[in-house]
């Protein structure tokens, strides 16, 4: 089981540095998925996540308090809603309807994926 935590933990690393690119993508909770997959298989790599500047303390809030803090909340659904509307007009502006209507989809459920996470 260790190398498929490992896989997947190094995986959701990777969507967590795609959605600190991309703001349709939160990247806070996909980090907090891979220390999830990492504290069962790598305590090194699982130390090494907590120890990243800002995703670390966002980590130890996240075990702590199952809540992440309205700062972070707030930008999260900002970034998620203004990434949706950029990529739905991107989908407009060149025809591309399955664009349009795959990021709204995918923003509608990242936006009701943040919300429902408590605040502190």
């Amino acid at each position: 089981m260790k190398p498929l935590y490992i896989f997947l933990g190094t995986f959701f690393v990777f969507l967590g540095i795609l959605g600190a690119i991309l703001p349709i993508m939160p990247s806070t909770i996909f980090f907090i998925i891979a220390a999830y997959f990492y504290a069962r298989s790598s305590k090194f790599l699982y130390k090494k996540l907590l120890e990243l500047p800002y995703i670390g303390k966002h980590i130890q809030l996240w075990e702590k308090h199952k809540a992440m803090p309205k700062s972070a909340k707030r930008m999260a659904i900002t970034f998620t809603i203004l990434g949706t509307l950029g990529a739905s007009l991107l989908g407009l502006i060149t025809g591309n309807l399955i664009l349009g209507v795959l990021a709204i989809i995918m923003g509608v459920f990242m936006l009701i994926l943040v919300i429902k996470i408590k605040t502190l």
